[in-house]
C-alpha cells in the first residue's frame, strides 16, 4: 500500500488539473484476490460513482471512503 500511496502523491503533485486522483486498494485481500461478491460490488460501485461525479452525471457523488 505504501508504494500505491507514493505514486498517488506523485500524480497529484505532477498534474496541472484540479481533478482528484482516485486511489483504491483493499488491505483485507491479498495478491490472489479472494474478494466476496459484496466486496466486488462495492468496488465497482465506488469506481462508477467516482466517474459519474467527475463527468457530472446525475447520481454521481463523492465516494464516502
Amino acid at each position: 500500500p505504501l508504494q500505491a500511496r507514493k505514486m498517488t502523491a506523485r500524480l497529484q503533485a505532477a498534474t496541472s488539473s484540479d481533478r482528484p486522483i482516485l486511489l483504491l486498494y483493499d488491505t483485507d485481500t491479498g495478491h490472489a484476490g479472494g474478494r466476496t461478491q459484496a466486496q466486488i460490488l462495492d468496488y465497482v460501485t465506488t469506481k462508477l460513482s467516482f466517474v459519474f461525479w467527475q463527468l457530472g452525471i446525475e447520481g454521481g457523488q463523492r465516494s464516502p471512503r
